[in-house]
């Protein structure tokens, strides 16, 4: 690894990680590496559960698990009715452009559609296809009031919260 890939993966590591399993905000590294892109393989210390840290990298996505869009989705307390992996729209076609190629998910809710994927750093969060048309954030980050972009799973949740919120408030079933 490099010195700067290093310091990169410290100063990430710094901040409070979220567990999508149990919403416990202090993980711990077991594992780094590089390969295909930065990862981090990491352990909950509170549930127990692993998984892996890896949007670190600039222009690589990381494929959103089932697990994950589960539990963020549950977390917030947005049911999802059906979902449906999609296709990484902002790398090539080949598998060399392209590390994961469902890095995504199209779900279905009792407000709309919803959907949400890593894109390069960002996980982005798209409610166009629902009736809700509000900012979730007051952050600087990429925004409109029918989407957003978050920097970390942590965010993310935040983001999906106020997303059910403003959903109730336009009197939509979550």
């Amino acid at each position: 690894m490099t010195e700067s890939t290093v310091s990169d993966i410290d100063m990430f590591m710094k901040r409070p990680q979220l567990c999508l399993v149990c919403g416990h905000q202090t993980l711990r590294v077991i594992e780094r590496g590089i390969g295909g892109g930065v990862r981090i393989k990491v352990e909950c210390t509170s549930c127990k559960s692993k998984g892996r840290i890896g949007n670190i990298e600039p222009f690589r996505g990381i494929e959103l698990s089932e697990k994950e869009l589960s539990a963020l989705f549950t977390l917030a307390g947005i049911e999802i009715l059906r979902k449906w992996p999609i296709q990484n729209q902002y790398w090539g076609t080949s598998d060399e452009d392209m590390p994961n190629p469902h890095c995504g998910w199209l779900v279905k809710t009792p407000a709309g559609l919803i959907e949400i994927g890593w894109r390069k750093r960002v996980m982005s969060i798209d409610w166009s296809d629902t009736n809700v048309r509000a900012e979730v954030t007051k952050d600087e980050v990429t925004k409109d009031e029918h989407l957003v972009h978050a920097y970390t799973e942590e965010k993310a949740l935040e983001y999906l919260k106020e997303l059910r919120r403003q959903m109730t408030i336009a009197c939509l079933p979550v």
